[in-house]
């Protein structure tokens, strides 16, 4: 797991090696073990050095530009930090080829290294150490940007290919991995987290105003665009094939679409019986797991107690010689300490080496800074903070996890999926009684979902569905509410082009599928957005802000396309969630794990919020950086804050999230006075 920066330009300047290296120590937390830095052409350090144009404040424009460079007029720069997990003493970084002419910078693992590697010296390729880095390099020679469709595994890296004068930019299929890049004048700039890029950049953009409004209406922006105008995320599953000054973006996967190598045929096969079924999603899950385990370095799994991290914990078992060592985190106060209980019990089935803490108010408040410290791009998800200290614990015995992130999406475990068979019944209540019903609702939160029934279109339920809050709460924040509704029509399209696309591959929904159209529809939405861009970069954030590794077995594409290929009844029955994963799991797991309902990874912040966290909250708030620049109605914000605490409705999720960005921006205002003294 590493940290990769970099940049090009075709406007006949050289990098300057000292902007890489301030890029790539932005991400030490990433790499603690090693740094690598290439420059090309290789010029002088001292005069690059003292050149220093890259942290220039160039005009932004189009993501792909119409000039024509010549080769020569091409310079690059590549910078990396190194978590050493595979080949630790030999995976250093760049690597290139036998010639020289092929170099990368990489972040990820790639599973199935082993299996590559020797078919790639079967072809006449010379290896100089044992990494999986090393095999991206030469795939590439065998396959060009299409090798990134024989990785089986997490990775963004960047390949500059010197003899074609090509730049490859390419993030795994499903989003585990980050990857940032703009084009700024004549130049691209790309690094793992924004922290990085923009010290590559040089200056801090204003907020895009309708990609700040959608992250209060979600919890986060939605790939592929960031809070920052022309800073964008390269979307899961792409390839960015930069050449000539011109950057193609290129998809190659996405859910749903079955590859030859592991979908296809599924759909037409139809098992004897359920059981069936059950028994080969347990083998590839195990498969996926195995694939999981490759390793120089200790591991472990965060374990919940839940379905999914407790049958990723169940196959390991199966897979290694020594009891797992498992982690666990619960709240003071919470039955059962939250997911304590339910940890315990599943360690004990399991005979794992368990280690677990309890989160008081305090523990969490003083781990807070250390949360935002780490958060690059604002995800307002509440369960930061307790991943970070789970994320803790685990480092001081292991240096990668496994975690069960994917399954909700993948199986159909949120309560949304299941309440869709109201739909039809819901859409006959006439629109008087609707008016009713919404007024009489107890809170919000109700009425936000139950709105959610009523809503215009299958996009407007999706995001009535999958909204922190409706448009019309979140527009009480906005002295100009019409960016609110801005945002939310940008999302509405967004959401309608997936939905475009996945009905283009599965056809018209049929008025007899009892609503399974509707359910698998949600859970690809899912999958392409709330997954890659608010689940993945918590996780990914805040394991690496201690230097740990994790690793996700869900979300490995072979199993995905084997269980999209499965009707949506196998996943979602009735009232019941994850139904074949419950079946798959009633042989490996005690029977009150495999019926345990869905339970959230969340803290207490309800009541915690009527307390001194509240108050000390509401004072950062108002005296924010954030609140100084009128970025939001401190009115609202107050009489939120009154609300809550007089226990007249729950404002916690609300709070929670203004709070955390007014954090956040402190640190990018602290951190814009930083670039002005470094240019």
């Amino acid at each position: 797991m590493c940290g990769i920066c970099g940049i090009i330009r075709w406007d006949g300047e050289p990098v300057n090696p000292e902007t890489i290296r301030r890029m790539a120590d932005a991400m030490v937390h990433r790499g603690p073990d090693g740094e690598g830095l290439f420059i090309w052409p290789s010029l002088d350090v001292g005069a690059r050095a003292a050149n220093g144009k890259e942290a220039s404040s160039a005009a932004p424009t189009p993501r792909a530009t119409s000039v024509s460079p010549s080769a020569s007029s091409v310079s690059i720069g590549l910078g990396n930090r190194r978590l050493a997990v595979i080949d630790p003493a030999g995976g250093q970084q760049p690597v290139t080829n036998e010639t020289g002419t092929v170099t990368v910078v990489y972040n990820g693992e790639i599973y199935n290294y082993r299996e590559l590697r020797d078919a790639l010296e079967g072809a006449g390729h010379a290896f100089k150490s044992r990494s999986d880095t090393e095999v991206i390099v030469h795939q590439y020679e065998q396959d060009g940007w299409q090798c990134v469709q024989r990785f089986r595994g997490m990775f963004a890296f960047a390949l500059w290919d010197e003899a074609n004068n090509i730049l490859l930019l390419a993030r795994d299929r499903l989003g585990v991995k980050p990857l940032y890049y703009t084009v700024q004048g004549e130049r691209l700039i790309f690094a793992s987290e924004l922290w990085s890029l923009l010290r590559g950049l040089g200056r801090l953009p204003a907020l895009d105003p309708v990609a700040l409004a959608q992250l209060f209406l979600l919890q986060y922006v939605p790939s592929p665009n960031t809070v920052f105008p022309n800073i964008f995320k390269l979307p899961p599953g792409t390839v960015a094939i930069v050449r000539n000054g011109r950057v193609d973006l290129v998809p190659y996967w996405r859910p749903g679409e079955l590859s030859a190598e592991s979908g296809a045929g599924v759909a037409e096969r139809a098992p004897s019986s359920e059981a069936e079924l059950a028994r080969e999603l347990r083998d590839r899950l195990d498969d996926s797991v195995a694939s999981h385990l490759v390793s120089d370095v200790p591991l472990g799994a965060l374990l919940s107690g839940g379905l999914d991290s407790s049958m990723i914990v169940a196959s390991m078992r199966s897979r290694l010689d020594q009891p797992v060592h498992t982690f666990a985190v619960g709240f003071e106060g919470m039955a059962g300490e939250g997911e304590l209980e339910y940890a315990r019990t599943a360690a004990a089935a399991l005979k794992t080496v368990h280690r677990e803490l309890v989160v008081t108010e305090q523990r969490f408040a003083d781990a807070l800074p250390q949360a935002v410290a780490a958060l690059d791009e604002p995800v307002l998800d509440p369960a930061l903070v307790p991943t970070l200290l789970v994320s803790r614990l685990a480092r001081r015995e292991v240096t990668v996890v496994l975690t069960g992130e994917g399954g909700d999406e993948l199986f159909g475990g949120y309560r949304r999926y299941r309440l869709q068979r109201w739909n039809r019944l819901m859409a006959l209540v006439p629109g008087a009684l609707r008016s009713l019903i919404l007024a009489r609702a107890p809170s919000w939160r109700h009425r936000q979902a139950l709105g959610a029934y009523w809503e215009a279109g299958r996009a407007g339920r999706h995001l009535g569905w999958a909204a922190t809050a409706s448009p019309s709460l979140v527009r009480r924040l906005w002295e100009e509410p019409g960016v609110v509704d801005d945002a939310a029509r940008s999302l509405c399209d967004g959401f309608e082009r997936l939905l475009a696309e996945r009905r283009s591959d599965r056809g018209r929904p049929s008025s007899k599928d009892g609503g399974e159209e509707e359910i698998g529809a949600m859970m690809e939405l899912d999958m392409r957005t709330w997954l890659p861009d608010d689940l993945l970069v918590k996780v990914d954030r805040m394991a690496m802000a201690v230097s740990l590794e994790a690793r996700v077995p869900y979300l490995d594409h072979h199993l995905i396309d084997w269980v999209s290929a499965l009707p949506a009844r196998m996943k979602v029955r009735g009232g019941t969630g994850k139904y074949l994963l419950r079946l798959a799991a009633s042989e490996r797991l005690p029977a009150s794990t495999v019926r345990r309902p869905k339970q959230g990874f969340e803290p207490p912040l309800a009541r915690w919020f009527r307390g001194p966290m509240g108050r000390r909250a509401q004072e950062q708030i108002n005296g924010s950086a954030a609140a100084r620049l009128r970025l939001w109605n401190g009115r609202t914000i107050d009489q939120w804050f009154n609300a809550h605490q007089r226990g007249e409705d729950d404002y916690s999720l609300l709070l929670w999230g203004i709070w955390l960005f007014a954090l956040w921006y402190d640190q990018v205002v602290a951190f814009g006075r930083t670039l002005n003294g470094e240019t």
